[in-house]
């Protein structure tokens, strides 16, 4: 997902078919999924096809993105794409998926208390695997050496 922002912010992927031909098709993926159709749970109508399989993911994509009001649709056939000025955000500060849809939550809800920014940091992933000393949990200070 946060490839696929950053590609649509660069102008590189301009439509649901540019995400399919020009970069997906063109990946390592492409030629596993061909090479391992079971693997990446491709029923054997979707073996027949494997781009279709492959577009029901990128439309399923696109349409979190946009749901959460990171693109928007440029045309009425909603083929056409280009990220929001939040989608440019996650773009250009490489933040993943379900922490931009946080902060949007957040920023909905409860951003505007210190206890409420802390809280949209605490869930981000980028956080996950990171942990503080007992002394920092407690509030001391710790010299950096």
């Amino acid at each position: 997902t946060l490839n696929s922002i950053s590609e649509i912010n660069l102008g590189t992927l301009k439509s649901i078919e540019d995400i399919l031909i020009k970069w997906l098709e063109g990946t390592f993926l492409w030629t596993r999924l061909q090479a391992n159709p079971e693997h990446y749970g491709l029923t054997p109508d979707d073996q027949q096809n494997p781009r279709s399989f492959l577009r029901s993911i990128v439309l399923k994509t696109v349409q979190n993105l946009e749901e959460t009001g990171l693109v928007r649709y440029t045309d009425q056939d909603c083929m056409g794409l280009e990220c929001t000025p939040a989608g440019v955000v996650m773009a250009k500060a490489g933040i993943l998926f379900d922490t931009m849809a946080t902060i949007k939550h957040t920023l909905e809800d409860d951003a505007t208390s210190v206890e409420g920014i802390l809280r949209m940091c605490c869930k981000a992933a980028e956080f996950r695997e990171t942990f503080c000393r007992q002394v920092q949990a407690q509030g001391k200070s710790v010299p950096v050496k």
